[in-house]
């Protein structure tokens, strides 16, 4: 399994948008790699730089994804989605301190905090609803 960004060895001049999230995601020596190269990198390298999250077998695809929408399904949804509009801000430059802090504040005076905190005293899995 390998990638490669074919545009430089086409002629072509990646998408702005594309190259900022590259950069954000990457850092700029693994996006330089990766768009200026045009070279087939290998997943164990696309791992390392953070391309990949994880490489799995077909064999325990199924597996590794099912672990994977477990995790997230156990995790309280409105902290999720805050969660992660946030890291994404960050990670574009993007990040605004008072909605950070709007989103941080929604969480501690919510239904899924309360829940979370009573299913941790009680040693049993929370059953969030997303409020």
């Amino acid at each position: 399994l390998s990638l490669r960004m074919a545009a430089a060895g086409l002629g072509l001049h990646y998408y702005p948008s594309g190259l900022r999230r590259y950069v954000s995601r990457l850092g700029l020596g693994a996006a330089k790699r990766l768009f200026m190269l045009a070279e087939s990198v290998p997943a164990a390298d696309l791992l390392r730089m953070g391309y990949l999250d994880a490489v799995a077998s077909a064999e325990r695809l199924d597996d590794e994804v099912q672990s994977l929408v477990d995790a997230l399904r156990a995790g309280a949804p409105l902290a999720l989605r805050g969660m992660k509009a946030s890291l994404n801000e960050v990670a574009r430059g993007e990040a605004d301190l008072a909605i950070l802090r709007d989103r941080e504040s929604r969480c501690a005076a919510s239904e899924d905090l309360r829940e979370g905190k009573a299913a941790f005293a009680e040693k049993r899995p929370p059953r969030f609803q997303g409020r």
